[in-house]
Parts: C-alpha cells; sequence; structure tokens
C-alpha cells in the first residue's frame, strides 16, 4: 500500500506544481519564506524530478514489503495488515529457520530509523538548503495524506474537485494487483502522517532554532521526547526477537521440531545456514531447582525448564538494583557500593518480646522495620542473580552448546541496535536486554559483581532468618482453651508477609546436572527437617527460611 500512495503522492504533487499550486495549498513563490532564498533555490526545491525525501519514501516502503512474512488474513474484526507490520509472521520454538521474517523487517525498519535520523542531522551538518528542502516536501507528504484519511476537504482552490479525497483512494486502489477496498487506504495514511507529522515538527523547530543562531542543535528524536510509531515497533520487534532467541538456546522444545522450508531457500549458502535448524540440547547439560520447602508453584518458569525467563529475570534484577549506566558503561568498570550492613535498625534488631501480650508496635518502628527489609531483599535479589548468571554461563558444556547453536552474534547484534538507537524509552520491559550487546564483557563484569558481593550476600541471608525469628513469624495465635495462651502483634503479619513475598524477587534457583538435581533437592529437605528452630513451645508450624 505505501509504495500505491508515495507514488499518487508524487503525480498529485506534479499535476498541482503544473497549474501554479504548491500541494499545501500556497502560492510557490510564497511558500515558507527564509533567509538568502532565491528563486533559483525555489525552484530547484521543488523540481519534481528531484525529490529530497526520496530515499526516506523507499524506506518506508521496503518496511511494508519485509512485513509480508504472511498473507494478510482477516478473521472475524480483525485485520493483519503490512503495513503496520501486525502481519509480520512471528517467529515459533518448534520451527527452526522461523524468525527470518522477522529479522528482515527490523532490518528494514533500522534502515528506515537511519534514514529519519540523516534528516535531522542536516542542520548539525550546516546544510539548510537541503534541510528547508526536505521540509517543504514532508509538510506536502502530509497535507496529501490528511487528505487520504480524511473525507474532510483540507483547503479550497480553483483546482479543487468535489469528493477529491475519495477519488485520490480510489485512484490508489486502481493500482493495486486485485480488487482492494479504497477506504483501506485512510488507516494506513492515517498511521504514515502521524510519524510524518512529528518529523515535520522536529525539523521546522530546527529551524526556528537555525534561525535564532542558538549554539545547540537537536538531532535525534530521543532530544525531541518524539516517540515514533516505527520506533515502537521496531523496539517491540527487537525485544520478542532477543527473547526468542534465548529460548532457542536455552530451553527445551516440546513436541514435534519442524524445519521452515522458505528459511532454507533463503539461507542457503550462508556460512551458518545450518546453526538455526538445530534444537537446544541445553536440557541434558543443566536443570535448574529449588529446595523443596520453597515452591514457586508448578507454572513456575524452573518447573517449565524455561532458563531463558530466569536469565532474562536475573539481568533485569541487576540492571533495576545497579543501574544500566553504572553496571554497564562504556568505561572501565566501577564495582557499586554494597550496603555496611543489614536489618540492623534499633526495631529491627529488638523483634517481638517473647512476653509480648499483643500490645501493636509503634508507627515509626513498623516503617523502620518494613525499609530495612525491602532494601535487604533488594540486594539480595541483585547480589543472587549475578550468582545465577555466573553459574550458568560457566557451568561446563554451556558455552559449547550455546556455540553449536550460532553463538550470540545475532543476540548482540539486536541488542546493540536496541541500544544505539534508544529503544529501551519505548519499551521499558525490554530495557534491560540491552546489555546482551557484549555478552562477554557482561559476563566478565557479573563475576567481578559476584566476587565482591558473595560475602555480603551470605551476611544479607542471614539478617532475614534473623529476622524472621525474632519476630516469631512461624508463630500462628494459640486457641483460646489452650492453658498457655499467645497473642502476637498484628505487625508480625505484616512482616511475616513481606518476607514471604520477597522470596519470589530473590529465590534464583540452582544449577545441577540433571541427574543430581534430585539428590541435592532429597539433602536440602533433609538438612531444613534437621534445623527447625523449636526454641518456642508455642509456635506452630515450620522455621522457613526466608532466603
Amino acid at each position: 500500500m505505501s509504495a500505491r500512495i508515495f507514488a499518487c503522492f508524487t503525480i498529485y504533487s506534479e499535476q498541482h506544481r503544473s497549474h501554479g499550486i504548491d500541494p499545501i495549498g500556497t502560492s510557490i513563490s510564497k511558500f515558507a519564506p527564509m533567509k538568502n532564498d532565491t528563486p533559483t533555490r525555489r525552484a530547484k526545491r521543488n523540481n519534481s524530478s528531484n525529490i529530497p525525501i526520496l530515499s526516506f519514501l523507499q524506506a518506508l516502503v521496503q518496511v511494508e514489503s519485509s512485513a509480508l512474512g504472511a498473507t494478510p488474513v482477516q478473521r472475524k474484526t480483525v485485520q493483519f495488515s503490512a503495513f503496520d507490520g501486525s502481519s509480520t509472521r512471528p517467529p515459533r520454538d518448534s520451527i527452526m529457520g522461523s524468525h527470518v521474517s522477522r529479522q528482515m523487517n527490523i532490518n528494514a525498519m533500522v534502515y528506515a530509523l537511519k534514514e529519519i535520523h540523516s534528516l535531522l542531522l542536516l542542520p548539525h551538518n550546516h546544510n539548510m538548503e537541503r534541510h528547508n528542502a526536505v521540509l517543504y516536501s514532508l509538510q506536502a507528504l502530509r497535507q496529501f495524506l490528511m487528505m487520504l484519511e480524511t473525507n474532510k476537504k483540507t483547503y479550497k482552490n480553483e483546482y479543487d474537485y468535489n469528493n477529491e479525497n475519495e477519488k485520490l483512494r480510489l485512484e490508489c486502489a486502481k493500482s493495486m494487483p486485485f480488487e482492494w477496498d479504497p477506504n483501506r487506504f485512510k488507516k494506513a495514511a492515517g498511521l504514515y502522517r502521524q510519524d510524518v507529522e512529528k518529523i515535520c515538527n522536529c525539523l521546522e523547530r530546527q529551524r526556528e532554532v537555525q534561525e535564532k543562531a542558538a549554539p545547540t542543535q537537536q538531532t535525534s528524536l530521543h532530544e525531541f521526547n518524539v516517540m515514533l510509531y516505527l520506533e515502537t515497533k521496531l523496539a517491540e520487534s527487537i525485544g520478542r526477537t532477543i527473547r526468542f532467541h534465548l529460548r532457542r538456546i536455552f530451553n527445551p522444545i516440546y513436541g514435534i521440531v519442524i524445519i521452515d522450508e522458505s528459511f532454507e531457500e533463503e539461507e542457503e549458502g550462508s556460512p551458518s545456514d545450518d546453526v538455526f535448524k538445530r534444537p537446544s540440547n541445553m536440557s541434558q547439560i543443566i536443570q535448574m531447582r529449588h529446595p523443596e520447602w520453597y515452591s514457586p508453584g508448578s507454572n513456575s518458569a524452573v518447573a517449565d525448564g524455561s532458563v531463558s525467563s530466569v536469565l532474562s529475570l536475573a539481568v533485569e534484577t541487576i540492571v533495576n538494583y545497579f543501574g544500566f549506566d553504572t553496571f554497564f558503561s562504556e568505561k572501565e568498570f566501577v564495582m557499586p557500593s554494597i550496603p555496611d550492613g543489614f536489618c540492623k535498625s534499633a526495631a529491627a534488631m529488638r523483634g517481638i518480646p517473647r512476653n509480648s501480650i499483643g500490645e501493636p508496635l509503634p508507627k515509626e518502628d513498623l516503617q523502620a522495620i518494613i525499609a530495612d527489609t525491602v532494601e535487604a531483599q533488594r540486594f539480595l535479589a541483585g547480589a543472587k542473580a549475578c550468582g545465577f548468571i555466573r553459574d550458568l554461563l560457566h557451568w561446563p558444556g554451556v558455552e559449547e552448546e550455546v556455540n553449536r547453536l550460532g553463538g550470540w552474534n545475532i543476540i548482540e547484534q539486536c541488542a546493540k541496535q536496541f541500544h544505539s538507537l534508544r529503544l529501551g524509552r519505548l519499551s521499558p520491559n525490554d530495557a534491560h536486554l540491552a546489555v546482551f550487546k557484549n555478552v562477554r564483557d557482561f559476563a566478565i563484569r557479573v563475576d567481578k559483581c559476584w566476587s565482591q558481593v558473595k560475602k555480603a550476600t551470605d551476611e544479607c541471608t542471614q539478617a532475614l532468618d534473623d529476622l524472621w525469628i525474632r519476630f516469631h513469624c512461624s508463630a500462628t495465635q494459640t486457641p483460646k482453651k489452650s492453658r498457655k495462651r499467645r497473642k502476637l502483634p498484628p505487625e508480625v503479619d505484616i512482616v511475616r508477609k513481606i518476607l514471604n513475598e520477597g522470596l519470589h524477587h530473590h529465590m534464583f534457583p540452582s544449577i545441577f546436572e540433571p541427574e543430581e538435581a534430585v539428590e541435592w533437592i532429597q539433602m536440602q529437605n533433609s538438612d531444613y527437617t534437621e534445623d527447625v528452630d523449636d526454641e518456642d513451645e508455642d509456635d506452630e508450624g515450620d522455621n522457613n527460611d526466608v532466603s
């Protein structure tokens, strides 16, 4: 559709210029007065054979054509189209090579985004003449797309026709190779118009700054705080692609594995054309397990053997605690500061007296206890995430299996694109995946981090265990008929809840060889049973370790 729209735009603009009227409804000689403008420059700018934004339009056409990985399908009221990327065939874990369609679409979107950035760099390169020509063309395109999008006439002059907008859509539909509803061009035109309008606004602001002789120039979309649909779609696609390849490498495949025939044809002759056709054997090398006393549920990533999900969560936890810029900067790695102690406030150290009669804790004490607990859990989550990643990447056989499946190259390529184009602002849930832009450096820094926090991790674990004991979190209220009646403050339930909820954030699984996992679970369960705290005869239930 984009090729028909932009071709129709070119013809439409040429027809209007032949009548002495520019496409945005004003006289060519009066359009956009600017400094040092001359009739020669205006003629060159408005020459229909020299379209300043031609490469940009071609890039958008390529984005749409690359999205034709699947035939547009209409089911009930859902319409999949190529112009918005919804028809791009998503990769499937059980089909080897099914990622090619999305990867081609990503490459096309990256090229289109670089074309947009090149337009924004024109003032920085002191090429204001071309900048003005580009701005004029984009303004004309914006006006044309607005006409396709709506039924309302956008301007009136002697060359305006009745219902001209409908006629434009009809002409676009006639150029399609098969029968096409003209109204389907409305949505496509509206989508392109939104992005073109935002780019126009950026260029107009640049020209205003240039005329004021300001010393600085904004040259990228994030500096303008502008978010294009093209950027949003690219961020979403790259994030999903990275997650797919992590699943392809680390997760087992359930069911029949199929090789995509179209992938074989497209990748024939490539030096690595067979690495994406190999199913992962990682489940035969490693297995994740929690101790039996802690069960996140049968639907958890650990229960499903989804190593990629745990790896992604570990990376996100590290970035959230240590910070991306601090932990993974381009400069030499500087180890983040480590807390001096954990749960050291007076209220946390005091706990609940044994002879408590259930009087509530002061509000200030409860706030201090909650703050201590949350901060300790945040550190423990970041530290244990480092430990999990270190164990995973250094486990015997893991590196060899990753290389057998094509290595980290395609993941690093996607992560570099995600980081260099600053797409994290558009897809916060995938922002942490940018650390995969250099897996080797990331692994080195994780190792250094773990060597520094390992001792503090043990101290933090012990501090949370002591907090559980001090507040009698294993205890329950004794029945009223009991001779030894025990009443606990209501704050005990709050502390117990916070400690239990924290387990979901810092209880990263341990890694073992598949045959050793069952033995380790039995050993952990045995040790846990022997270590149950029985110091308080009125406590009922087990004394669960919180870490």
